[in-house]
Formats: C-alpha cells, sequence, structure tokens
C-alpha cells in the first residue's frame, strides 16, 4: 500500500515539474483553440471575450504549477498572493499560455484541472452578470476548455482542492526587482 502511494506521487510530481510552453502571438484565438483539439469548448471563449494582440512573435516561457498543500480550498486572492510573494515573485498566466499548455501538453489536464487567474472575462451567470476564470479539465476522459462562473468579486472565489494555478517568473529587469507587486486579474 505505502510503495503504491509512493509510486503514484512519484508520477504525479514528475507530470506537474516546470514545463517550457511555445507561445506564438501571431496566430488567432480560433487557430490555438483548434490546435488543442478539444471535446468541447465554450462558446464564450472567442476573440470578443478574450481580445488578443496579434504580433510577429513567438515567445517560450516557463510555466510552474501552484497547488494548494493538504488539499485544501483557496480563493483566488489568497492564491495569486501565493504565487506573488517573494519566494516564487510568479505571475498567473492569461488565456494564451493556458492554450499553450492545452495544446503542448495534453496530459496535465487529464490529472486536474488547470485555472488562468490572469484573465477575467464579464459574461452572464444564471441570468444575472458574472465573471468567468478561463480553465482546461477533463470530463469522462475527454479534454475540455471551458469557463468556471460565478457571481460577485472574482478575487473572492473559491477553488475546490484540486485545482491548479499555472504561473511563470517573468525575467527580473534592474527596476522591477524592488517593490515588486501582485497582479490582479485583468477584466479582458
Amino acid at each position: 500500500m505505502i510503495r503504491k502511494k509512493l509510486r503514484e506521487w512519484a508520477v504525479n510530481r514528475e507530470l506537474w515539474r516546470p514545463k517550457l510552453i511555445v507561445i506564438n502571438h501571431a496566430s488567432p484565438i480560433w487557430d490555438r483553440i483548434k490546435a488543442g483539439n478539444y471535446f468541447h469548448v465554450d462558446m464564450d471563449i472567442n476573440a470578443e471575450s478574450f481580445p488578443l494582440f496579434l504580433k510577429d512573435e513567438v515567445e517560450e516561457k516557463l510555466i510552474k504549477f501552484y497547488h494548494r498543500p493538504l488539499g485544501l480550498e483557496i480563493s483566488t486572492q489568497k492564491a495569486i498572493f501565493r504565487i506573488g510573494r517573494a519566494k516564487r515573485m510568479g505571475v498567473p498566466i492569461g488565456i494564451e499560455e493556458l492554450l499553450a499548455i492545452g495544446e503542448q501538453y495534453s496530459d496535465l489536464q487529464m490529472e486536474y484541472p488547470m485555472v488562468a487567474l490572469g484573465t477575467v472575462c464579464k459574461c452572464e451567470f444564471m441570468g444575472h452578470d458574472g465573471f468567468a476564470f478561463p480553465c482546461l479539465y477533463e470530463i469522462e476522459g475527454k479534454r475540455e476548455l471551458g469557463l468556471t462562473r460565478f457571481r460577485g468579486d472574482p478575487k473572492f472565489h473559491i477553488w475546490a482542492k484540486d485545482y491548479r494555478f499555472p504561473y511563470y517568473v517573468p525575467d527580473p529587469k534592474p527596476e522591477q526587482t524592488v517593490g515588486f507587486e501582485i497582479p490582479v486579474p485583468q477584466v479582458a
């Protein structure tokens, strides 16, 4: 029993090591979604809800993953704080990085759902105005690209214990090394 748990832990640990992704900023959102080969895509994930600034540039980023230890729930505000604190100095990923992870590391979302805390969009939720974070998850063995919708202030949303929050650490510039602030999710 203990050996089985240790083996599962070792496999899981290897799966969640930092991953290098390549983002092609020249391709529109629908091409990126098509490249991810998802079974289902939320209809509100589109160029209107998530406008991308297209440019002829390819960028590499090293993506790391934060999850709440001991399997406890966590708020958006606390997750962003933990990602950005001095030890990590991380920035939550946006929709562009999430789509690149879905395309290049499709096996990750089969293990745990991932949320891009760096991008929030306004949308309808149960007939009222609401907000949504883009996320990758699986249902019945099929990969999905969806939105986690809710009402109220996005920073107070509570996430279940199994969510992963990808982030990256930007290259420090001289003016960034002192007084680095935690980014606040931008409403698209």
